[in-house]
């Protein structure tokens, strides 16, 4: 059985290269991203959110959830692994 590359130990932030559909106000939504040498497609994106100085998407791909975040700075893409949604959760 192999590694599967969207498997981080703690689940740990990784810089990932992603394409986005672009829209008026540029990158939008991510739509597939490409992480040790694979790419995978979004299959759904789950929840949308807003950081100081990030946007926060909560996605389904390759039959986990993981959140992609964008530095609004300089443009770089981090994926990690996402914690168990469930009772006691706010929304964002």
């Amino acid at each position: 059985m192999g590694v599967d590359p969207l498997d981080r130990p703690g689940g740990a932030p990784a810089e990932i290269e992603v394409e986005c559909y672009a829209g008026y106000k540029g990158e939008e939504r991510p739509l597939r991203f490409r992480c040790g040498g694979d790419s995978f497609e979004v299959e759904e994106i789950l929840e949308r959110w807003y950081e100081p100085g990030e946007s926060c998407f909560l996605v389904r791909a390759a039959g986990a959830e993981l959140v992609l975040r964008r530095n609004e700075v300089n443009g770089l893409w981090t994926r990690e692994t996402a914690r168990p949604r469930g009772g006691g959760a706010k929304s964002r």
